[in-house]
């Protein structure tokens, strides 16, 4: 099935994710800056089965890390997001990033194209829901408590999102 998805695809307005083969890293993102484009913004989640390293190539990023936020260019190396750590992206302009996971899986890759099946990114709370509690993506609620972060994922991407008839549209790469 991997031979027939693109290797690139646009995720927003300037804004694009390439699935990198053979490379240490999984992805590389890709926003433009230009005004009228979109900005690669990723809300507040942390993962409970992997590492996240993110370097930024090109341009600035804006990262949450916890309560920390602070803004991250070329020059600062790649950077951690341990399992069960809150963190957050936004470009800052025109931007390019590398990001991989620990372990590798092909988890990022799943649930970024699974976010992305109808031909735009889900805007569904159900279809969030599902593909984030199936891609090891789980938001981050006002109070961080992770067990309750997690029941509420569960509940609605595991139990009530199948239930409505949410599934996924590709489910191995």
């Amino acid at each position: 099935m991997a031979a027939e998805l693109p290797e690139m695809i646009t995720i927003g307005k300037g804004v694009t994710v390439t699935f990198l083969k053979d490379n240490k890293y999984e992805t590389r993102i890709s926003a433009s800056g230009v005004p009228g484009d979109e900005e690669l913004s990723l809300p507040l989640h942390w993962h409970e089965k992997h590492d996240e390293y993110v370097l930024v190539v090109e341009g600035k990023l804006q990262m949450t890390r916890g309560t920390e936020i602070r803004v991250y260019g070329p020059e600062d190396g790649e950077q951690m997001f341990e399992r069960g750590i809150p963190h957050s992206l936004k470009s800052v302009g025109n931007c390019v990033i590398l990001d991989r996971t620990v372990p590798d899986d092909s988890i990022k890759q799943l649930f970024i194209r699974n976010m992305m099946a109808g031909g735009s990114m889900s805007t569904d709370f159900f279809d969030i829901m599902h593909n984030c509690y199936y891609g090891d993506v789980i938001p981050s609620l006002p109070g961080g408590i992770h067990w309750l972060e997690k029941a509420f994922l569960t509940l609605f991407g595991y139990y009530i999102a199948p239930l409505l008839g949410y599934q996924r549209k590709i489910k191995t790469l």
